[in-house]
């Protein structure tokens, strides 16, 4: 609870209207919070069915409405978005390990710009000790990021990044 209220006081501005993707959704409980705060759209990507059920279950009590996609992020993110159809907002809490480094992280900060809109965010839950962010604004922008927040909260990180070329627009 703690980290989603961090998440939406900062970005207030953002969500309202907003297009959103929730990857490894889980119980939806971001992309739900960002529907109740006045998103447009969210889609929700989960794999289990345990999980799509509960979605579904959590946004009929909420009285909201979202489409929920029975897939693995990743793959879906490999796929690649069709013509326009780009995120607002991009929420990912991916299953982390608490090592350093990691190559779930790596692939999933490549294949996430595509679907992000030139003036999106992403928001990116990970695990604290997580090599992040890179040692330089070069590095990260090599990459396709700009990072315009990280924190840690005990061993939960919390990364909220724009496209690198969004840097170069202001």
């Amino acid at each position: 609870d703690r980290i989603k209220q961090v998440i939406f006081s900062s970005l207030a501005e953002v969500v309202v209207g907003a297009r959103v993707l929730d990857l490894y959704a889980g119980t939806g409980a971001l992309g739900i919070e960002a529907l109740s705060r006045g998103a447009a759209s969210c889609t929700f990507v989960e794999q289990t069915t345990e999980g799509g059920t509960t979605i579904r279950e959590n946004l009929r009590h909420c009285r909201l409405e979202g489409e929920v996609l029975k897939l693995d992020a990743r793959r879906f993110l490999q796929a690649g978005p069709r013509t326009g159809q780009t995120f607002d907002l991009i929420l990912a809490d991916p299953p982390y390990e608490k090592v350093k480094g990691s190559l779930l992280e790596q692939e999933l900060l490549s294949l996430v710009p595509p679907w992000l809109s030139s003036t999106g965010r992403f928001v990116w839950e990970h695990y604290s000790g997580q090599v992040w962010p890179p040692d330089t604004e070069a590095e990260l922008k090599s990459v396709g990021w700009r990072l315009i927040r990280h924190r840690d909260y005990g061993e939960t990180g919390l990364s909220m990044l724009t496209r690198a070329e969004k840097a170069e627009e202001g």
